[in-house]
């Protein structure tokens, strides 16, 4: 809204760094509009290249989350007494709340958790547990739903099925696609079976678990197609030409192809895999992106809110005292700061 009346916006962001992040105008691009031949070069070889993507790497730190984020059975229990006894009267003012009972609540958490480990088995049973690289592949991986990359960043593309059977149809003959579902899609009940099976059904298609790492997947494969997120930049960090669908910051990698339209895909497929990555505008990038990046973990952050807050994540619908808010600020004081400071050296510089 503020865009189309004519108001600067400033959004804070994560970077593919996951212990920085990043403001700008828009999400995930960055205000600093430097071509690759602007950019200063660093020699850095493939290996210096991902020794030093993992020592910022984001999937570690979004794992870590997972991992900690209500998994503690004394802060749900704690939770669950807190729920049960409070008397809260949101439901009655509050029309976000509207039909959220007591009875409501309790039966679609435990609904869903009939769901997740019914799906869990069923993957565990149908999905690829091994990557078959007897033949060349290109990797797809699915993107979480709902999600705001999705929703926000690129909505004409949603439907995930449609698009694998695209790339499917798309690929060059001796070719197949490897689709791996999104591990923290487990923070959504995983998807249901029948969207598995419909994957499954289509020709040329090997859908992967979960548990695989993407690392080995993008060892193996050929081409990485994604329609967001950091996928193509790590596989330019591990050799391999990719196709993106939507807006990215590092789409100024000559081994990127932006997808303006699907039509273009048997071509952008074809001319992708005679790419080759080279490790110096790889690097070029990652120097640009230090440059337009600052050291504050909003992972780590997060984490810590719900910890501090909301018994680890399990119950949102609670009173913060205002005392705990303080402490809060407190505890957090230098991270804030660094972000007011980053805020204000933005503004000067629309100002200029």
């Amino acid at each position: 809204m503020c865009r189309a009346v004519g108001v600067k916006t400033l959004v804070i962001n994560l970077s593919v760094f996951g212990s920085k992040s990043v403001i700008s105008e828009l999400p995930h691009m960055f205000d600093d509009k430097r071509t690759m031949e602007e950019l200063e070069a660093s020699n850095m070889s493939f290996d210096e290249l991902e020794k030093y993507w993992k020592t910022f790497e984001l999937r570690k730190q979004s794992e870590h989350q997972a991992e900690s984020l209500r998994k503690s059975k004394i802060a749900k229990i704690k939770a669950g007494y807190d729920f049960l006894t409070s008397h809260n009267t949101t439901i009655e003012n509050n029309y976000g709340y509207y039909g959220h009972t007591k009875l409501n609540a309790l039966t679609n958490y435990f609904v869903g958790v009939l769901k997740k480990n019914f799906r869990t088995n069923y993957m565990d049973k149908k999905l690829s547990h091994v990557v078959d690289d007897s033949t060349p592949f290109v990797y797809f991986p699915l993107q979480i739903m709902p999600e705001r990359t999705l929703l926000i960043s690129s909505p004409f593309n949603t439907n995930q099925i449609e698009i694998i059977k695209h790339i499917s149809k798309s690929l060059p003959i001796g070719y197949r696609l490897c689709v791996k579902e999104h591990p923290f899609q487990v923070t959504r009940e995983w998807r249901k079976t029948s969207f598995y099976n419909e994957i499954l059904s289509i020709p040329n298609v090997q859908l992967l678990h979960s548990s695989i790492k993407t690392e080995d997947i993008m060892k193996k494969c050929s081409l990485v197609i994604t329609i967001n997120g950091a996928a193509g930049l790590e596989a330019a960090i591990h050799k391999k030409p990719s196709i993106l669908f939507s807006d990215f910051s590092y789409s100024i990698l000559p081994s990127v192809y932006q997808l303006k339209s699907i039509d273009e895909l048997p071509t952008a497929i074809r001319q992708s895999l005679r790419k080759k990555v080279n490790p110096n505008d790889v690097a070029k990038y990652l120097n640009l992106l230090e440059a337009n990046s600052f050291d504050f973990d909003m992972i780590g952050f997060d984490l810590d809110y719900h910890n501090y807050f909301f018994r680890s994540g399990n119950l949102i619908d609670v009173e913060i005292p205002e005392e705990n808010v303080k402490q809060f600020i407190k505890k957090h004081e230098s991270s804030f700061d660094t972000m007011a400071d980053e805020f204000i050296k933005k503004i000067k510089n629309f100002k200029k």
